[in-house]
């Protein structure tokens, strides 16, 4: 059984702010062209977006795009993240 507190944000768990460089770093981004990026369980976005803020420098920003999909199932966070 889930944990009252859990129960009351549906399972919801954010990625504190402060640790998605060290996530971002976890990937390699190396190539500039066309990127998609899927976050499976992605809140209202903010770590996604921080992630790929990271990962997109401006060279590859004016020789390429990223296009960011994110899945959500709880309503309010589902709102926020469109």
């Amino acid at each position: 059984m889930a944990r009252i507190g859990a129960q009351a944000v549906a399972g919801f768990e954010p990625v504190p702010q402060h640790l998605v460089p060290g996530l971002a770093s976890l990937v390699e981004v190396s190539q500039i062209g066309d990127y998609c990026v899927l976050d499976p369980c992605s809140g209202k976005g903010d770590a996604v977006i921080g992630m790929v803020r990271e990962w997109w420098t401006e060279q590859k920003r004016e020789n390429g795009s990223v296009r960011l999909y994110g899945c959500e199932m709880e309503e309010t966070r589902f709102k926020a993240l469109k």
